[in-house]
C-alpha cells in the first residue's frame, strides 16, 4: 500500500463505522443498544479531543469509545466483511484499525429510514506534503463510495477539506460528509453520516462553523 493510499484508508474506514449502527435500540437512553452514553450535548456544549473541538446539536449522545469499537468491529456488524473487501483488507485488519477512532456521537430519537445519524472522528499522522488539493482525494473516495459530490476547502480557524459522498450497502443508501483538517503534524477526519443528505449537511455545517483547535 502506498503512502497516499494508506493516508486515505483510515478516512474511508469512517464510512464503514456507521453502517454497524443501522439497528439501534435505546436501552438506558442510549441510541445504540449495549453502549453507554458518556455525555449528552446541551446548550451549544463543545465536544472533541485533545486536538479539536466543535459543537453538535442539542441532545446528541457522546458514546463510550471502547464499547463502540467492539460493536462495529465485531462479527455482529453485517457490513464488516463487505467493507473490508472494498478496502482490500481482511475483516480482522479492519477491526484493528478501528482503534484509531477517538470519538463517536449519535443523534437522539433512533434511526431515520433505517439508519442512525452519527458522527465519528479519527486522528492520524499528516501525510508528507500535507493535505492534497480538493480534487486530490476524489480518486480514493471513488474507489470506495458509490458517488462523490462536491469537495471544497474549509474556511475557518483550521485549514482543511470537506467532501460529500453516498455509500449504498445492505439495502441502505447512506449520505455522508467528511471534514479533513490539519492540526500540527496530525490529520483529523470527522465523518457525518445520515440516511438523508440534508441531515448530514446540516450537522456538517455546524461542525465546520464551530470547529477549532483545542
Amino acid at each position: 500500500m502506498t503512502r497516499s493510499r494508506r493516508a486515505a484508508l483510515l478516512p474511508l474506514l469512517c464510512l464503514l463505522l456507521p453502517l454497524g449502527l443501522t439497528a439501534c435500540g435505546g436501552d438506558d437512553d442510549s441510541p445504540v443498544d449495549g453502549v453507554e452514553v458518556e455525555s449528552t450535548v446541551e446548550g451549544g456544549e463543545e465536544v472533541g479531543t485533545d486536538l479539536v473541538t466543535f459543537e453538535l446539536p442539542d441532545g446528541w449522545a457522546v458514546l463510550d469509545q471502547e464499547a463502540m469499537g467492539d460493536r462495529v468491529g465485531s462479527d455482529a456488524n453485517p457490513m464488516l466483511e463487505e467493507m473490508s473487501e472494498r478496502l482490500g483488507v481482511t475483516p480482522e485488519q479492519l477491526a484493528v484499525q478501528m482503534d484509531a477512532v477517538e470519538l463517536y456521537a449519535a443523534a437522539p430519537g433512533g434511526a431515520v429510514d433505517g439508519f442512525l445519524t452519527n458522527v465519528n472522528l479519527i486522528e492520524q499522522p499528516l501525510p508528507s506534503g500535507g493535505l492534497p488539493e480538493p480534487e486530490g482525494i476524489r480518486p480514493d473516495l471513488m474507489a470506495f463510495a458509490d458517488e462523490v459530490g462536491d469537495i471544497t476547502e474549509i474556511e475557518g480557524d483550521l485549514e482543511g477539506l470537506r467532501a460529500e459522498y453516498t455509500v449504498s450497502s445492505g439495502g441502505l443508501e447512506v449520505r455522508g460528509e467528511q471534514l479533513y483538517v490539519e492540526v500540527g503534524d496530525q490529520l483529523v477526519i470527522i465523518s457525518v453520516s445520515a440516511a438523508r443528505a440534508e441531515d448530514a449537511a446540516e450537522v456538517a455545517d455546524l461542525v465546520e462553523e464551530t470547529l477549532g483547535a483545542a
